[in-house]
């Protein structure tokens, strides 16, 4: 299961930093047009790499305080982007004859780049060692995090959807900015060129927050990995005057540029890495929901801050959809998503039962902690 979560994390910043990449190239671009959009790519994602694995080293709370205001401007652009799409929504974009266009096999393949909308957010829970009451600010932050993101995500789709003027436009898998393109087919009038490009550099917030929140959750799950014996044990050192992971933080940076270098030569990078991580989440999913029932029936007495709603139906549902979800990567994704995947496995699983498994530490705050609920069990048994 931490393997699957940090494999998710993992392939979510790298498919985020060629993102950003590319996203720095279409500004650039409107700038200097003769621009080399691979090179260009390439530099941007490269640059962002370098300026948030120093920011994540520099300190959490810096980190943070940096992330919540590029939050507040992502938020500004959505708001913005909502705005300025008003005057181009026609209700009949969304009723379309026939309702779905392309049935539901349309609906099944939407599936995969659905649940990027949702991806990363279980991360918030990466936070507890430096959260002050994570038995009460965690659970809220989740809560409080994805209805806000529903909200955001509704809206988005509605405005993007209803003010394009060809919903076949707007999707096209090579319109890499949509809300872009959407944005200046109602504004076509070149007078208003200065507030479409207002609302291309603000929207770069959402990019800038994306990537630095996954950089973060990738280098502490490593970090935690790392320290209790799964991945190697540099990884669980801690910069020791700014207490932050800086070991997992530089190497996972490096190998997320090698992505960034390998995007110039295979354009199907990105595309690749986000699938990948969906994959990796959905089983993080699942085995995430096994373990929480199965400690629920060994360990009944626990103390246990907080408590699943509606449990064991949630779980039980929230196991059926991922492997409903899963299926259908199986499906229909491309063979390249479905190796990298079981080749991450297979590394992980080799890797552990090769060398990890002997010599996991005990003084590790997980490790421990699993200790401790089975000394109970063992000496009632």
């Amino acid at each position: 299961m931490g393997w699957s979560m940090f494999l998710e994390c993992l392939f979510a910043t790298i498919g985020t930093g060629i993102a950003t990449g590319a996203y720095l190239f279409f500004l650039l671009h409107l700038f200097f047009p003769g621009l080399d959009e691979g090179i260009a790519t390439a530099a941007g994602g490269l640059f962002t790499v370098a300026t948030f694995a120093g920011l994540q080293c520099w300190g959490a709370k810096q980190q943070a305080k940096i992330m919540e205001w590029m939050t507040y401007g992502a938020i500004v652009g959505l708001v913005w982007f909502w705005t300025a799409a008003w005057p181009g929504v026609r209700i009949e974009r969304i009723f379309t004859t026939p309702t779905l266009p392309n049935g539901w096999m349309g609906v099944i393949q939407a599936i995969p780049f659905a649940i990027w909308w949702l991806v990363i957010i279980e991360s918030v829970a990466l936070a507890a060692e430096e959260a002050h009451e994570p038995h009460h600010s965690l659970p809220r932050g989740l809560l409080l995090a994805q209805l806000t993101l529903i909200v955001l995500v509704v809206l988005t789709w509605f405005f993007a959807s209803a003010a394009g003027v060809d919903w076949r436009v707007t999707g096209k898998e090579e319109n890499l900015f949509p809300l872009a393109s959407v944005y200046q087919e109602v504004w076509p009038d070149a007078a208003h060129r200065p507030h479409v490009l207002g609302f291309s550099v603000i929207a770069l917030c959402g990019m800038i927050a994306s990537y630095n929140g996954m950089i973060f959750a990738v280098s502490r799950q490593s970090y935690s990995l790392g320290r209790a014996g799964y991945l190697p044990a540099f990884l669980g050192r801690l910069h020791k005057s700014r207490r932050t992971p800086a070991v997992s933080i530089l190497v996972w940076s490096g190998v997320i540029c090698g992505f960034v270098v390998w995007n110039y030569f295979n354009k199907d990078a990105v595309s690749i890495a986000v699938l990948t991580c969906n994959l990796a989440a959905l089983v993080w999913y699942v085995l995430a929901m096994v373990c929480l029932i199965i400690l629920r029936r060994k360990e009944p007495n626990m103390h246990r801050p907080y408590r699943v709603p509606l449990f064991p139906l949630i779980p039980v549902a929230v196991i059926a959809m991922s492997l409903v979800a899963a299926v259908i990567y199986g499906w229909m994704q491309k063979p390249a998503v479905l190796w990298l995947t079981l080749s991450m496995y297979g590394l992980g699983l080799a890797w552990y039962y090769g060398w990890a498994r002997t010599r996991l530490s005990q003084e590790a705050p997980e490790e421990a902690t699993a200790r401790i609920q089975e000394e109970p069990s063992s000496r009632s048994s």
